[in-house]
């Protein structure tokens, strides 16, 4: 046996090419997506409280979604975000509306199905997707509770 030097990122690109495409790899996020997002849903509907809860959990989870239908913190109908967010999402100021509801349980999903698609240049390209999608989360996040 010859001593050669293996090239282990140059392997597991192959491996990865010969046991799946990009488009299986990127439903299969999607499909892991989908069964998170039920669970996060529930979770942001009990923070909700039918109304009158408090919105932690829906703010952490879903952070687009409230961000357009509240901007900011949701304090004040006055938000100067309102005017831009009732015309762009297809919202009601100060209300999470049906168009909001499918961007939410859409939000998942598209993380999974972008991770996916660059998972199959390998887990680098895949851990820098998450991590870029993570950060921009965390972003809005605080947005919302600024």
């Amino acid at each position: 046996m010859p001593n050669e030097t293996i090239d282990y990122a140059q392997r597991e690109q192959e491996v990865l090419s010969e046991v799946t495409s990009p488009w299986a790899a990127a439903v299969a996020g999607a499909g892991i997506g989908c069964g998170m997002t039920f669970t996060a849903a529930i979770l942001a509907l009990i923070s909700a409280g039918i109304g009158h809860g408090d919105y932690v959990l829906a703010r952490l989870i879903f952070p687009f979604t409230y961000f357009l239908a509240f901007g900011g913190s949701g304090d004040l109908p006055s938000n100067s975000w309102m005017f831009l967010n009732q015309r762009s999402a297809g919202g009601v100021a100060g209300h999470v509306t049906p168009s909001l509801i499918v961007f939410a349980l859409a939000q998942f999903p598209t993380y999974g199905l972008l991770i996916g698609l660059w998972a199959h240049r390998g887990w680098r390209a895949a851990a820098k997707t998450a991590a870029f999608i993570l950060s921009l989360h965390a972003f809005v996040v605080l947005l919302c509770f600024g």
